[in-house]
């Protein structure tokens, strides 16, 4: 009994602190939750960034649930975000399934030409959320702390080809 109430009190600090050494400058940090809208529905797994329009290094990122929301960690790793005005960056990249990946390689294929049919495969990959809304100097979405739950609108869903650069 002694022993699952050590282990139990060490779990508690654990979750409570272990490993989660905040920076000495990391600002007090305010809750941020938002939802994100595309067709007028709610936007679910796209990556949301906040970034601050001062010169503040503490840009804060999450993900879209089912329902659009997002909740902000600054770093990454810390709950909330930094006081101050932020640009919203909004993407979602959406990559077609691979014919090949994740399958075991088939017994009358040599580990050689099983090597070269994953490797000339080329997969496409779309932008399912205008590039607009994931540039800082075009993205007209905004959100200050103090708003506690915002909503911010990422127009009409698209699916433009992701073009890999020339070589």
């Amino acid at each position: 009994m002694r022993r699952l109430f050590i282990f139990a009190i060490t779990i508690m600090i654990c979750f409570n602190g272990c490993g989660k050494s905040r920076p000495a400058d990391l600002p007090k940090l305010y809750p941020a939750v938002i939802t994100v809208l595309q067709d007028g529905k709610p936007l679910a797994d796209a990556n949301v960034q906040m970034v601050p329009q001062t010169d503040s290094k503490w840009s804060a990122v999450g993900v879209t649930d089912a329902n659009g929301k997002v909740e902000f960690f600054t770093q990454g790793k810390y709950k909330g975000v930094p006081e101050g005005t932020y640009t919203v960056l909004v993407s979602k990249v959406f990559t077609e399934p691979s014919q090949y990946a994740n399958k075991p390689q088939p017994a009358n294929v040599d580990y050689g030409q099983w090597q070269e049919m994953l490797a000339s495969e080329k997969l496409k990959s779309f932008n399912l959320v205008d590039t607009k809304f994931n540039d800082k100097s075009t993205s007209p979405l905004e959100w200050t702390t103090g708003q506690k739950n915002g909503i911010v609108d990422v127009g009409q869903s698209i699916r433009e080809e992701i073009k890999p650069p020339p070589m």
